[in-house]
């Protein structure tokens, strides 16, 4: 009698459990029946389905990375794999040509293995040629792309160092003007200033008589020596001042206002005298319309370096009286 052949039992692609049957309880001639049941778990727990989404998302960004970076190697690897073989074929190709040279000399007499292989040296020469020719473009490239990258790179590194040379230079100005500012009198304190000066000067005018008078003529005539000492002190640094105006990247308004403090910064009647000048100058271009600033960048506004040019021009080169009634009492 054949025998039967045994079957195969198929995959099981789900997990399995083996247990025993019910009926191997019960006295029957399958005692030893295993049955074998396909089991599936299915998990209703959000949690654990918060973490299985985070631990895919973490293994889909690794996977990206490991990804990019197997590609980086890739290329890396492809890339020299490529100038390998091409060296390989240039010294081939040199080789040949050498042994082909010498085939050649030791056969120039050989008449009938020179009919007879003529055309097969022809060609075998234009591959060597060719091959050549080809390593030689590749080479060239090479050549051209190193000396490219090595522009680019000279490039990019010129570009970086003057970018932070104008990047500490900004700093620089930066810092100078915050210390300058932080030193500066508020808008109210030099208002203040003015209108106590204002109100100075018109209570000594209403109340000096003749002998006051004399007696202010002397005190002018002893304190003329440091009151002119501050008017060259002035007239020097609005002469510097000048010169930085003309190669200065600062507005207007802006290089005005630091005219100003600096002057107050110094001499602080000076400053006083000369903004109350200048805002005289400017008022006559506004007839009609009162300037009231609200701070010195908005009386700066409508200041132009011209003014106060030629208010120091006027006032403390050519007619110093007003000036000198100013700064008497300092």
């Amino acid at each position: 009698m054949p025998a039967r052949p045994r079957s195969v039992p198929p995959t099981l692609s789900t997990s399995t459990r083996v247990t025993r049957s019910s009926h191997a309880n019960l006295p029957s001639p399958s005692d030893g029946l295993i049955a074998v049941h396909r089991t599936s778990t299915i998990n209703h727990d959000p949690a654990a389905a918060a973490v299985n989404t985070t631990t895919s998302n973490a293994a889909a960004s690794s996977s990206s990375l490991a990804g990019s970076r197997l590609a980086a190697q890739a290329d890396a690897l492809a890339k020299m794999t490529l100038e390998m073989n091409l060296r390989s074929v240039s010294k081939q190709a040199d080789r040949l040509e050498r042994e082909l040279r010498a085939l050649v000399r030791s056969t120039a007499q050989d008449e009938a293995f020179r009919a007879q292989h003529e055309s097969r040296l022809q060609d075998m020469w234009k591959e060597i040629l060719a091959v050549k020719a080809h390593v030689a473009r590749d080479d060239d490239r090479r050549d051209t792309k190193n000396l490219a990258d090595e522009e680019c790179r000279r490039e990019t590194r010129r570009v970086m160092d003057q970018m932070r040379s104008e990047v500490a230079g900004v700093r620089e100005m930066v810092s100078g003007l915050a210390s300058t500012l932080a030193e500066m009198p508020s808008a109210e304190q030099m208002q203040a200033a003015l209108s106590q000066s204002s109100e100075g000067d018109a209570a000594r005018d209403r109340q000096e008589d003749p002998g006051s008078k004399q007696q202010q003529q002397q005190r002018r005539s002893s304190s003329s020596p440091s009151i002119q000492t501050r008017i060259q002190d002035a007239i020097k640094s609005t002469r510097r001042w000048n010169r930085d105006h003309k190669t200065t990247r600062l507005g207007e308004a802006i290089f005005c206002a630091n005219y100003f403090r600096q002057q107050s910064k110094r001499d602080a009647r000076m400053a006083v005298f000369l903004q109350r000048s200048v805002q005289r100058r400017v008022q006559a271009r506004f007839p009609g319309r009162p300037l009231r600033p609200h701070s010195l960048e908005d009386f700066c506004k409508v200041v132009q370096w011209t003014d106060i040019k030629a208010v120091v021009e006027e006032l403390l080169l050519r007619n110093t009286t007003d000036v000198m009634d100013a700064l008497q009492n300092i």
